[in-house]
């Protein structure tokens, strides 16, 4: 294909991206809402349905998630707001998007004027700061608390600011304070907390109780006590929870908190009831909550708890959590749903024209005219081969191993390789907190353009190895390798979304449903990826195949002439081996290395006494 159609190509499918981000880019540079939305209200769980196809049907979920009661019973504390606080905290910015989630949560479903503060260490950027303030969220910066567990077995390094949490014991300026972490979200009014006990956490452990959510009333006494025996006593964890659970051990047997009974708040210790405080896991194994209204509480708090891997804030985890597309519906609802500095539509868009050009250069390198990257490229690998220890050993064995019909396997190892490739890559290329909806657009691009410039390659690596006695001759058009190949590209880069789709919109009803088809779906697409490699494999293989015969026949036709330019021939064991010269400007002295020793050792395997019997 001529160069000016590849770089036409490239300018059509760049055209394409522009359409498929231009409503993301016009809205993320005033600061916007994508243009689907229209305004600052919630999408509702029916508008994600309409407007983004990937989003599963959630309508029953919203409806136990609606407030049993949106009263807030303020009559001990009406008026003096100011006093009380919903108290969060933020080290980093990694967390600044959740933390504004579970502030808009906490808006939306608990509508009342207590305040809300963000505790910030250090090493929060002034931009978050800022941005937080836009919101109507106050910040507080506090000093860093050392943890003594760093030793420990159990230490995990995502505790080191951890236990600055311990710091809210210290607000004394406030009469009571619901600490909620960042990763959670709200769906409950939360007002009768602040009646709690002079301490209240949620035992989502039969035995521990979980410092995620916790209501207590700041004393300095309190708080001095803590940073005396944080040293001493243990941790099962190696954080702030392990610690808490050591310092209130009797928390175990304190009395339920009941906001609606006379004797059910105040005193030393309060349990709160199961439904103040949920693990979302609890969710998935029947796709719903199963929770009674008494003795448990209707639902007011829900964490997402669990390693940083499958956050809800994390594009990827809307493929296997599905409570996921919840968490997102109150992101949607933020005035400017992305970090600051964070790379949105134009970003994004410069990122994909990069991925273009690197593509660009790497095709026109093929060319003769064009091929100072290529020669480069084989500079470097040249050097690196050079400081190989028994480099020529090993590549005498790899190619007297490799030969024949073997070589279709070492063609089957290296296209599931770069499959595995061009799909990492792809994914590594997708910010992390994109929403699902513009991941899956940007996969889509990403994985089309790197895994068909890769089958590319591979088929032409394929046809440029084949040999006449390894595959049958070629009896098709070379239009039809190439339609085909590009029909493979098509099919692998849509089957996973299209698989997704289904996945999606299939009522499961337990998990082990839905994970069976997950393992049925993947051990199938791998299936269909091995067939795909084995018929492109095998056609291009046959390609070559047929175009070094047709290369041999016209070499039988001509003179042979050692002084002659226009052919290269070798005799080896009484057999011609005839090529075209090469058409690249230089040439791997790794592959002239190799040339030179193939015919020594070709020259000393002809002994004396097997001449004289020949």
């Amino acid at each position: 294909m001529p160069v000016w159609q590849f770089f036409f190509s490239h300018i059509i499918l760049a055209i394409l991206l522009c359409i498929l981000n231009c409503p993301n880019i016009l809205s993320d540079s005033v600061g916007y809402l994508e243009e689907t939305k229209g305004n600052n209200s919630s999408l509702g769980f029916t508008g994600l349905i309409e407007n983004f196809s990937v989003t599963p049907n959630y309508k029953p979920l919203e409806e136990q998630f609606a407030p049993a009661n949106s009263f807030i019973r303020e009559s001990c504390i009406q008026g003096t707001h100011d006093r009380h606080a919903y108290v969060t905290l933020l080290y980093g910015s990694s967390y600044l998007l959740p933390v504004r989630v579970m502030m808009q949560s906490l808006r939306v479903n608990s509508p009342d004027n207590f305040r809300k503060i963000v505790l910030v260490t250090s090493d929060v950027s002034e931009n978050a700061i800022a941005q937080l303030h836009s919101e109507g969220i106050e910040t507080r910066k506090i000093s860093s608390v050392n943890n003594p567990y760093a030793k420990d077995s159990k230490y995990d390094a995502r505790f080191d600011e951890v236990m600055a949490k311990l710091t809210i014991f210290n607000m004394t300026d406030l009469d009571s304070v619901v600490y909620i972490d960042a990763d959670s979200l709200v769906f409950g009014p939360l007002g009768d907390l602040f009646h709690c006990a002079d301490f209240c956490a949620a035992f989502i452990n039969p035995c521990l109780f979980n410092s995620g959510v916790m209501a207590l009333k700041p004393s300095r006494t309190v708080f001095e006590d803590m940073m005396q025996k944080l040293p001493i006593l243990p941790s099962y964890d190696g954080g702030d929870q392990g610690f808490l659970n050591s310092y209130f051990s009797s928390l175990y047997y304190a009395p339920v908190f009941d906001p609606s009974s006379e004797n059910g708040t105040g005193g030393p210790l309060r349990r709160l009831p199961f439904g103040w405080h949920l693990d979302h896991i609890l969710f998935y194994p029947r796709f719903r909550w199963e929770i009674p209204e008494k003795p448990c509480g209707s639902m007011k708090i829900v964490e997402f708890l669990g390693g940083p891997f499958l956050k809800p804030w994390k594009w990827w985890s809307y493929l296997i959590c599905d409570l996921s597309y919840v968490w997102l519906e109150y992101r949607m609802q933020l005035k400017f749903p992305y970090p600051p500095g964070y790379m949105t539509g134009w970003g994004i868009f410069l990122r994909c024209v990069c991925i273009y050009l690197l593509a660009f250069v790497g095709i026109i390198s093929l060319k003769k005219r064009y091929a100072y990257p290529r020669i480069l490229v084989t500079k470097f690998i040249d050097m690196l081969w050079s400081y190989m220890p028994f480099r020529e050993e090993i590549l005498w064995i790899v190619m007297e191993l490799i030969h024949d019909r073997a070589f279709l396997l070492f063609c089957l190892g290296l296209g599931f390789f770069l499959w595995v490739l061009t799909t990492a890559v792809s994914c590594m290329l997708i910010p992390v907190m994109l929403p699902p909806w513009r991941a899956a657009i940007l996969y889509l691009h990403y994985k089309a353009l790197l895994f068909g410039y890769s089958l590319i390659l591979f088929g032409l690596f394929c046809s440029s190895h084949a040999k006449s006695s390894d595959f049958l001759k070629w009896k098709g058009k070379p239009f039809t390798v190439w339609m085909e190949s590009f029909v493979w590209i098509g099919i692998e880069t849509f089957f996973a979304p299209v698989g997704f789709y289904v996945f999606w919109h299939i009522p499961w009803k337990t998990a082990f449903q839905k994970a069976l088809y997950g393992l049925f779906t993947i051990g199938f697409y791998l299936c269909v990826i091995a067939f795909m490699f084995c018929r492109v494999s095998f056609l291009w293989l046959r390609w070559g195949a047929a175009r070094y015969e047709a290369q041999r026949a016209r070499a039988r036709s001509l003179p042979l002439d050692e002084g002659s330019n226009n052919w290269n021939v070798d005799i080896t064991d009484s057999r011609f081996k005839v090529s075209e010269p090469s058409t690249s400007l230089y040439v791997s002295p790794v592959m002239s290395s190799f040339q030179e020793n193939a015919r020594k050792r070709a020259a000393e395997s002809r002994s004396p006494y097997k001449t004289q019997q020949s």
